[in-house]
């Protein structure tokens, strides 16, 4: 038996203007409004450090620098931002995660990650999956 107490569902928003992006983003906060937006601003990468931003329309707002993993920004990306996905799923205030990605950030690479990261077609969940 697989225990899920509630879901959280992930959309990526990529490409190269920022604007865009943000636009993309905005209209989905409009949307949903218990969506959290995660951002990786990955300009301090030759600093040797990530700035993971967080933020949604109840207000709450977050900054965090992650040091870089191997020297490699999209590694730093991945190894925080699973992790926080968890963490935000966990908390269960969220409807909607949207992870606006970097403006040269391959998206695909993040969707298989976010999606290999879990078992396939599953949501993130607040709980862990057990064995029952």
């Amino acid at each position: 038996m697989l225990l899920v107490q509630s879901a959280l569902p992930v959309v990526v928003v990529a490409g190269m203007h920022q604007a865009q992006r943000r636009r993309a983003v905005r209209e989905l906060l409009a949307a949903t409004p218990a969506a959290v937006v995660l951002h990786h601003d990955l300009s301090r990468a030759g600093r040797g450090e990530v700035v993971r931003r967080v933020w949604d329309n109840l207000g709450a707002s977050a900054e965090v620098r992650v040091p870089l993993v191997n020297d490699c920004p999209c590694c730093a990306l991945r190894e925080d931002l699973l992790p926080e996905l968890a963490r935000i799923a966990r908390a269960g205030r969220h409807q909607l995660a949207v992870v606006e990605l970097w403006g040269g950030s391959d998206p695909q690479v993040m969707v298989v990650t976010i999606a290999t990261a879990r078992p396939a077609g599953a949501p993130w969940t607040s709980s862990p999956r057990s064995p029952g």
